[in-house]
């Protein structure tokens, strides 16, 4: 929800770092290297460290009692930041990584990431730059339940059942994640393999010593042999490893037989060290080709699509930079997941906070049908209504093998009825999203026809196959009975 011109604050400082802090700084001898013009050595010996205003950057600082953070001499406009992340990424990408704090980097992405999608989100915009920044959000933590209920939240469309804000970038690292949480550990390393982009290679890379560490502790249990040995041309696959050194490296570190000469690894299960942790990932050779087409300034500014896309990009940067300086988001923290507010009888129906509570009930709602219709092998998408008459028609199909199965195969008519609560789940949700009353109205008549004709297919259905199948069940089981009846009799 956007604030009012009077709790509105806009930035007034034009340098990457305010005059008050530089003063400050340079008083109190808190200036990094990297924000001097001088080697190691000199900076080493030199007490008192010239500020550069050039090169200095504001320090990051988290809030606290008493601390001014409205001022405007103290906050940078959006065209200020623009240049401070393009000086950070062309200037200093390329300094050793032993200077930066990878913990503090990583706390600090994360935050950045969340406030990022929060302008996505009141920005109301889809682009290829939201859908790898989705995919980054997802991958940065591997299983975690926030960014996959995130991913969860995003909108999708109804009638030409064209997805937002759910690219093939962000796809592909939900079925990573989602694999993660699973501990289908094989499954990510096959999505990660086909589907990263430069990008989200440097994202995985730094979750890849864990990745390896589970999957050799699953296989030292589940392939467990005395007598059988693994390739290790298999496991280089699995681990996404360089090449066998580097996986025979791996199985030593975690106390697995290796036997280079037959090139193989034997798993037993009390061999593995649970004692150690991960072990450092040196280079990983599948990132570093994916990086060799480009410079890292270009990687980490997005410039990696292609020319087009490239030239666009700037363009919707710009854009979208206008965008953020003419917002009055002021100083609100992102929350991940949003609050959803409870169901106020009081209040009409179609008010903002009732229509949050109702979807949010049927997102949990639809999420439990996927769950359940994912474990019987249907995958879990956008069930259309073209999908739904098709599902209706080949699942009566295998219901007519009812004559022959009994019982066992009336399991078709739950899938029915199944996909069409599914259906009608996704379609309230959208309803319920919508903003403008014609597309609400324009929608519940679709809705309303599509639901008559899905009556009447079911109708058809029922009393055509299902019926007699019935009828047939009940005759035999009572004749069954009366079976048993006459044979009590007798005896």
């Amino acid at each position: 929800m956007l604030l009012s011109e009077s709790q509105f604050v806009k930035g007034a400082c034009q340098c990457m770092c305010p005059a008050k802090e530089r003063n400050l700084r340079s008083k109190e001898r808190m200036i990094h290297i990297l924000e001097t013009n001088l080697d190691l050595q000199t900076f080493r010996q030199t007490k008192n460290i010239p500020a550069d205003s050039n090169r200095m950057v504001k320090k990051f600082s988290r809030s606290a009692a008493g601390q001014e953070l409205s001022h405007p001499e103290l906050l940078r406009p959006p065209e200020v930041l623009l240049r401070t992340v393009n000086y950070l990424l062309s200037e200093l990408s390329g300094s050793p990584p032993a200077e930066f704090d990878s913990h503090l980097n990583y706390n600090h992405l994360n935050e950045c990431l969340k406030r990022l999608l929060t302008c996505y989100d009141e920005l109301n915009t889809e682009s290829a730059e939201r859908d790898e920044m989705e995919a980054v959000f997802l991958l940065l933590n591997p299983g975690h339940s926030e960014p996959l209920l995130r991913y969860l939240s995003l909108k999708k469309d109804l009638f030409f059942f064209v997805p937002h804000f759910r690219g093939k970038l962000a796809n592909a690292g939900f079925r990573i994640s989602k694999a993660w949480l699973a501990s289908n550990f094989a499954k990510c390393s096959r999505e990660i393999r086909k589907s990263v982009t430069p990008i989200l290679a440097c994202t995985i890379s730094r979750s890849l010593p864990i990745l390896r560490r589970n999957i050799l502790k699953i296989m030292s249990a589940g392939y467990s042999s005395k007598n059988q040995c693994y390739p290790v041309s298999k496991l280089v696959q699995f681990l996404l490893c360089n090449d066998a050194t580097e996986a025979f490296s791996y199985c030593q570190f975690y106390n697995i037989e290796c036997q280079k000469s037959s090139s193989a690894v034997r798993f037993e299960r009390g061999s593995f060290d649970h004692q150690k942790s991960e072990m450092n990932l040196s280079n990983w050779v599948l990132a570093e080709e994916k990086l060799s087409a480009f410079s890292v300034p270009d990687i980490l500014l997005g410039h990696t699509y292609t020319h087009d896309e490239g030239k666009g990009w700037q363009q919707d940067l710009h854009k979208n930079v206008e965008k953020i300086s003419n917002m009055k988001l002021g100083d609100k923290e992102a929350e991940f997941p949003p609050k959803v507010p409870n169901f106020n009888p009081s209040i009409p129906f179609f008010s903002q906070d009732n229509i949050a509570c109702v979807t949010s009930h049927l997102q949990t709602i639809r999420d439990h049908l996927c769950a359940f219709q994912e474990r019987q092998g249907i995958p879990r998408e956008e069930n259309n209504f073209f999908g739904l008459a098709l599902i209706i028609i080949q699942q009566s199909g295998q219901a007519m093998y009812a004559v022959f199965m009994l019982f066992l195969a009336l399991f078709p008519v739950a899938t029915i009825f199944l996909a069409i609560l599914h259906f009608i789940v996704d379609r309230l949700i959208d309803i319920l999203c919508t903003k403008t009353p014609a597309d609400i109205y324009f929608k519940l008549g679709v809705l309303c026809a599509q639901l008559l004709l899905i009556y009447l297919m079911t109708q058809f259905v029922v009393y055509t196959i299902f019926s007699p199948i019935f009828t047939m069940q009940l005759n035999i089981i009572s004749k069954m009975i009366m079976i048993s009846r006459g044979n009590l009799v007798l005896k």
